[in-house]
């Protein structure tokens, strides 16, 4: 299992989009200041930059570790024979960590996403039966309130 997932593309790629702005605007600075492009920008290439080499390897997702909650420091293939914990995590959208967990579940388990209920069709005089006891259990809870406490 791994310690921590390594940093992700998606970080990898924001910092390179910040460092295409930050190259963009001091190229636009220089040209204000009286230089063509081709002297503002002497050697800066702007490329994606190469990914280390172990973020070059593939993610083996049963190896990822939990970082936090009830499995934390579990590794996702552990996790799996929690079930009702796998069916939660399956049963709503997921991001972060968790989300790398859903997808292994449902890819590699065959977990699937509960089917939405169906509103259960409700009798009109039940319905109304309801309302009336919940209406009588208020107006006893309310009465109650006052009794107990002593008189000013």
């Amino acid at each position: 299992c791994h310690a921590m997932p390594p940093p992700s593309y998606r970080t990898q790629q924001r910092k390179t989009q910040a460092e295409v702005r930050k190259t963009a605007a001091q190229v636009s600075k220089a040209q204000n200041a009286g230089y063509d492009a081709d002297e503002a920008l002497p050697l800066a290439i702007i490329e994606k930059p190469e990914l280390p080499a172990e973020d070059a390897k593939p993610v083996v997702l049963a190896e990822e570790v939990a970082p936090a909650g009830k499995h934390q420091g579990h590794c996702f293939r552990d996790i799996v024979e929690d079930t009702a914990f796998c069916d939660w995590i399956c049963s709503e959208p997921r991001k972060g960590w968790m989300g790398l967990l859903k997808v292994y579940l449902e890819t590699e388990h065959g977990f699937q996403a509960p089917e939405p209920k169906e509103a259960e069709e409700v009798d009109p005089e039940e319905a109304a039966r309801q309302a009336a006891q919940a209406d009588a259990r208020a107006k006893m809870k309310a009465k109650a309130a006052g009794k107990g406490e002593k008189k000013a």
